[in-house]
């Protein structure tokens, strides 16, 4: 308002007016903070992880660099690489080369001038795994290639016996090993009594059905601080169906993850499940429609210890990222 008052009613002062508050600008851009972002995070395994920053006002910057540690409020008493050299164009680089493999990390750039230190938004990576050592393969579809295989890999039915909280009561012949690697699980419904289920809800049994597990346990631990669990599958969408491929805690319940998971319909489920029992339960969902879930797609999660005790999941379908979830199944065993 006072602006455009003097404006109006006296040129002279209004340039004069100007004039000092230029100046108070200048100075006031002086005494702020630098701006600072962080442009890129790249990774090269024979060199290391390159960090690239730009900052603004460089005129009044004394010191810039980068800063990691395993928590995103970084500050200076973090890890840190610090510069002191004049910056020519406002951006700058630097390698780190003292990171540990296959390790989540926080990192961020700053800048520094007379008023304090600037730090752009931390960002998170995971180092990949040492140059040379390939990924350990538990699983693949060879195991579905003759009986012999699928003997030494898996067991037939539930780990707990051969019925669960459905309708269905397993039975081997319900499952057939075709060709490439291929293997059938089928459900057919019955007009007969047949009985219960033994676990709760106590359903009429109205199916036959199969169920395999792997007869390794799945546990995230130092030694095997990710795992990428994945399959491709084929499912019926009619009502009465629920095809599921899962991993469920083997002292106890919960914990669970469900990578695929569907109820009838052409939704997939995709649940992490936590608490401290099975009467106090924490679930994350991520329901997703599957255009013509009956054709062949890919399920993925892929867990990664990121705590002492808490791993993040990374959800896919057909290799599109869907959902992240967060869970304390650190050296937890699972049965798949």
């Amino acid at each position: 308002m006072r602006k455009h008052f003097i404006l109006i009613t006296y040129v002279m002062l209004m340039l004069f007016a100007y004039s000092c508050r230029q100046s108070t600008e200048d100075e006031w851009e002086a005494l702020k903070l630098p701006q600072i972002t962080l442009i890129d995070i790249t990774e090269h395994p024979e060199i290391g992880v390159i960090v690239k920053g730009r900052v603004v006002g460089d005129k009044s910057i004394h010191g810039y660099g980068v800063c990691w540690g395993n928590h995103p409020n970084l500050t200076l008493l973090d890890n840190k690489m610090l510069e002191t050299s004049h910056l020519d164009d406002g951006e700058f680089e630097f390698v780190l080369t003292t990171l540990n493999d296959h390790t989540h990390y926080y990192i961020s750039v700053f800048a520094q001038n007379e008023e304090g230190t600037a730090f752009s938004d931390a960002h998170r990576i995971l180092t990949l795994s040492a140059p040379g050592i390939p990924p350990v393969v538990f699983l693949d579809s060879m195991t579905f290639d003759s009986p012999e295989s699928f003997d030494a890999h898996w067991n037939m039915y539930y780990p707990w016996g051969i019925e669960h909280n459905g309708s269905a009561r397993m039975y081997d012949s319900q499952v057939e090993l075709l060709e490439e690697g291929v293997l059938r699980i089928k459900a057919d419904v019955i007009d007969w009594w047949e009985g219960t289920s033994g676990h709760d809800p106590w359903l009429t049994i109205r199916y036959h059905a199969g169920a395999i597990h792997y007869k390794q346990h799945i546990t995230v631990t130092d030694e095997f601080p990710e795992w990428e669990i994945s399959g491709d599958f084929q499912v019926p969408t009619v009502i009465g169906t629920w095809p599921a491929f899962w991993i469920t805690g083997v002292e106890n319940w919960p914990p669970e993850s469900d990578i695929m998971e569907f109820k009838g319909d052409n939704i997939n489920w995709q649940n992490t499940v936590t608490g401290p029992n099975w009467t106090a339960t924490y679930w994350q969902n991520e329901l997703r429609a599957v255009a013509n879930a009956g054709g062949w797609h890919n399920y993925k999660v892929i867990i990664r210890k990121v705590s002492d005790t808490d791993t993040e999941l990374d959800y896919y379908i057909d290799n599109v990222k869907t959902a992240t979830h967060y869970a304390d199944f650190v050296d937890k065993p699972f049965f798949g």
